[in-house]
């Protein structure tokens, strides 16, 4: 997954980085507590993307 868009275009072939973010969207409003989105880490295609697990884990507890 990317949350570029061509980079999602390229990695999911053809897909819609707008329509998914609306779909996440619409099942929160949707009332859905808890959405598990998974992810596949591509080094030289996405892995520039993921943030150091302590930078994420400081940013979860924000």
């Amino acid at each position: 997954m990317s949350l570029r868009t061509e980079h999602f275009r390229r990695l999911t072939r053809l897909g819609s980085l707008d329509q998914t973010l609306r779909g996440i969207d619409a099942a929160i409003r949707s009332g859905f507590r808890r959405i598990k989105l998974n992810v596949v880490v591509l080094e030289q295609h996405n892995d520039d993307e993921v943030l150091d697990r302590r930078v994420s884990r400081v940013l979860a507890a924000v």
